[in-house]
């Protein structure tokens, strides 16, 4: 007679509507390459070649609806980063809030922030009555933002089906991917605004209100 066998607790850090999310990205991947082929690679290309992201920025060779699918992607994936980062260090989320809920307005949140900072760089360039680079620092923000959607989902999916010992190392790296892109995004929107002959006050300012401070807020948020 063969021993019963006593079931695994669930240690994975994945729950039933994971799947649906990454099913949900590999879906509009697909579809931004039967409607727009060969623009995924252009957009890989020119991630850090600024000269080939210069024209496809005259030239807009990237479709809206295709900027809004991988807009869409770094959405989730960063409300993932998000939700999983809360889960890792410990908070206990409250019975009446289930995590699909918690997901949603972490990823709605995200994109409403992106888009906060996409007026704001709208207004300052028409209240300064000029451009000083800012539609290009906008459209690198939007490009890179982009890349960092599609590099993080490996990293996420790994986090989710990995138990939650070996999810802490890829999560870890996933957060150190999207830091070097947006280390990189800051450096690079600092030497154009510089060239472009902004004054080093109104860089200084837009980097703590519009970039590190909501980076600040959230992480204290998930700290405490």
């Amino acid at each position: 007679m063969l021993p019963e066998a006593t079931p695994r607790p669930d240690l994975l850090l994945a729950e039933d509507w994971t799947f649906i999310v990454f099913l949900s990205c590999f879906s509009l991947m697909a579809w931004s390459r039967l409607y727009e082929p060969g623009q995924l690679r252009r957009m890989m290309n020119s991630a850090f070649n600024i000269r080939l992201m210069r024209q496809e920025m005259r030239e807009e060779t990237q479709h809206r609806v295709t900027r809004l699918v991988y807009f869409s992607i770094f959405c989730m994936m960063g409300g993932m980063v998000l939700y999983y980062g809360i889960a890792l260090s410990g908070v206990h989320l409250p019975p009446d809030a289930p995590g699909l809920v918690v997901y949603i307005i972490l990823t709605g949140s995200l994109g409403l922030l992106y888009l906060g900072k996409a007026i704001m760089i709208r207004l300052a360039s028409l209240i300064a009555g000029g451009d000083f680079s800012l539609s290009e620092y906008l459209y690198s923000m939007n490009h890179l933002n982009q890349v960092a959607g599609l590099a993080l989902i490996p990293f996420m999916l790994l986090t989710s089906y990995y138990t939650p010992d070996l999810a802490r190392w890829t999560f870890a790296g996933a957060i150190v991917v999207f830091g070097a892109l947006l280390v990189y995004r800051w450096l690079r929107g600092t030497i154009h605004a510089l060239r472009a002959g902004v004054p080093s006050f109104y860089i200084f300012f837009y980097l703590c209100t519009l970039e590190i401070l909501p980076l600040a807020v959230a992480a204290k948020a998930i700290a405490q």
